[in-house]
């Protein structure tokens, strides 16, 4: 290019590539050869001249003739000034070099690149949504230690406070295994797997760092590799363990106390069993009726206790599955609580206390089951007495808090250590001082004083300021309005007044022989006349022979059930008014609505209380 005007004088390449004719492009300007396309190589061509050096521009498209079909062809163009002598630039030398395969591949790659990038984005965030959703800390880190993609549990388990690079890590963390052991930094599992090595999954740690803060990890970590199975990072997956550990603890410390638990219902099973065996020899050798009258008072003390004893575990299985019945009816609190005392008393009085008692001038009416509300002032007062030495002082004050009755059972015994105080109430727990004052008991009678009150809707606490300071027990239970009170009254009980079972004609059927015989010598000692037979099939032999008004039968033997008895008894036209009565060890609700289905008329649970079974065999028949 020449000139002011920059006239083209082209070679003849330049004319065959850009299809043009020397003759009619010598001497035009640019703008006419190329255009519409001049504005692309004007900036190279007045760079060069500004310059007064070499520009060169690597991707221009102008029109020309190309093996190219994807558009227009691409040039490499570089321009350099021309000086005359004078050192003046009157023109451009410019060379044309079609990059057009080049330009074009370079688009591909690009293409490619963008493609790549666009895909690996994508699984990234397939990837995050993925690790998202699971219900541990997924992170991966490059080789280097730093974290490159992690979920938010993750990040919660390592804030973004945190240092985030392995060895900022391991300055800023604690850890130990399970057994408590220091744990170093380059023993940790992603460190491990940092170095290429196998981790064995799973591993369970303690972290500190955070102040205040420690938390229990499952742990597992492996190493990255590319195609050449090269090192690139980690991956490494933390599951909080915490709540976990805790439950493990939870349920060791019930384990340890259970074991506490069956080592006190042995020696309290063996402290009555011992004397029965004693008796039993005497009674071998025995001829002296006053010694025989002591043998069986004795014997009947220890049963007794034995009873007690199996009743309170009964007790607890009940209320803990949901099938004690409540009898509620609306009751003055006074006379409950004087109830408890009467029933307390012996206790009370063998380890000669002074008993205060403080009650509300006002009525405390509430709706509950006398019963039940008896039996657990009553536990609390001989917890009291067993707790406190000889010549103690307990206090039982009752008052209106609003809307509630409060009543408090204050002792000066041994007291309850801080340590005991939450797990009071537990089942299986016992203060480790409390054996050597408790006169028998399996230490559970809190269990059950917890749980019948909340089954009134009330509420129980314990206050101690330890050890050999004394104890506070403090129920919390809703008051009734007078108006509902005396709605809600029902009439009390009569007094059981046993009737003869003269007349009565009674088949006793119990596997057990000596059950059998012995609930048979007590009934005919009250009139009855009685048979027994050891088995179900026994039973139905002999009814074909006897007349019986009521058949007393086991529910668990050998040859038939006594359901089973009892469905085939009632099949039977001769004996379609006898009155059946299943005398069992199995007392569940479950069970009491077979015996229903099967036509039993009522469900006693051994041992049976002698006067519950009269007033069942005396009652009124439909």
């Amino acid at each position: 290019m020449w000139g002011s005007e920059l006239a083209v004088i082209p070679n003849q390449e330049l004319c065959d590539l850009f299809d043009m004719k020397a003759a009619g492009t010598i001497g035009r300007p640019p703008a006419d050869v190329w255009p519409g396309r001049w504005d692309a190589l004007r900036q190279t061509v007045a760079q060069a001249l500004k310059q007064r050096a070499p520009v060169r521009s690597d991707d221009i498209q102008l029109p020309a003739v190309s093996v190219c079909s994807e558009g227009e062809p691409h040039f490499a163009v570089s321009c350099s000034p021309i000086y005359d002598s004078k050192g003046r630039t009157p023109g451009v030398f410019c060379i044309f070099n079609e990059t057009t395969e080049i330009a074009i591949a370079k688009k591909r790659v690009a293409c490619e690149q963008s493609a790549v990038r666009t895909a690996r984005r994508m699984d990234e965030h397939r990837l995050q949504t993925i690790i998202d959703q699971l219900p541990a800390g997924v992170g991966l880190t490059d080789q280097s230690g730093q974290w490159t993609l992690s979920n938010e549990l993750m990040r919660r388990y390592i804030p973004t406070a945190v240092p985030s690079t392995l060895p900022e890590r391991a300055a800023f963390w604690q850890a130990w295994d399970a057994h408590g052991v220091p744990i170093p930094p380059h023993d940790w599992p992603g460190a491990r797997a940092l170095r290429g090595e196998t981790v064995l999954p799973g591993q369970e740690m303690l972290y500190t760092g955070v102040p205040g803060r420690r938390i229990w990890m499952r742990v597992s970590a492996a190493p990255l590799r590319d195609e050449a199975d090269d090192l690139i990072g980690t991956c490494s997956i933390v599951q909080d363990i915490s709540d976990l550990k805790v439950a493990e603890e939870a349920l060791k410390d019930a384990d340890h106390r259970k074991d506490e638990f069956l080592a006190v219902l042995a020696h309290e099973l063996r402290n009555p069993l011992a004397p029965i065996r004693n008796g039993l020899h005497v009674l071998d050798h025995a001829t002296n009726g006053d010694t025989r009258i002591r043998v069986h008072r004795m014997f009947k003390r220890q049963m007794s206790h034995i009873v007690r004893l199996v009743d309170d575990l009964l007790e607890v299985s009940r209320i803990k599955s949901g099938k004690i019945e409540l009898r509620k009816q609306a009751l003055n609190l006074s006379k409950i609580l004087t109830n408890a005392v009467e029933t307390s008393r012996p206790v009370i009085d063998k380890g000669q206390h002074q008993l205060t008692l403080s009650f509300s001038a006002e009525p405390l009416n509430v709706i509950g089951d006398p019963v039940r509300l008896t039996q657990i002032f009553a536990n609390l007062l001989n917890n009291a007495s067993k707790y406190s030495n000889v010549g103690g002082h307990i206090q039982v004050t009752a008052m209106r808090d609003d809307t509630d009755a409060v009543v408090s059972v204050r002792d000066d015994g041994i007291g309850i250590s801080e340590a005991m105080l939450p797990i009071v109430f537990d089942m299986f727990s016992q203060a480790e001082n409390s054996r050597q004052h408790a006169q028998g008991g399996l230490g559970i009678g809190l269990t059950l004083v917890q749980s019948l009150v909340r089954l009134h809707g009330g509420s129980v606490c314990a206050r101690s300021d330890g050890l050999n300071q004394g104890s506070e027990f403090t129920i919390r239970l809703p008051l009734l309005t007078t108006a509902t009170a005396m709605r809600n009254q029902k009439p009390e009980d009569e007094p059981f007044r046993q009737k003869s079972l003269a007349g009565r004609r009674i088949l006793i059927v119990d596997d057990n022989v000596d059950a059998a015989d012995s609930l048979a010598m007590l009934l005919e000692m009250l009139g009855a006349e009685t048979r027994t037979a050891h088995g179900g099939l026994a039973a139905l032999d002999m009814l074909k022979r006897i007349q019986a008004d009521t058949v007393l039968l086991d529910v668990g033997m050998p040859d038939i059930d006594g359901y089973e008895l009892a469905r085939r008894i009632r099949a039977i036209d001769a004996l379609a008014g006898s009155t059946l009565i299943a005398i069992t060890g199995w007392g569940q609700e479950e069970d009491k609505r077979k015996s229903h289905e099967a036509g039993i008329d009522r469900h006693l649970v051994k041992p049976v209380d002698i006067v519950l079974l009269l007033e069942a065999l005396t009652a009124p028949t439909d």
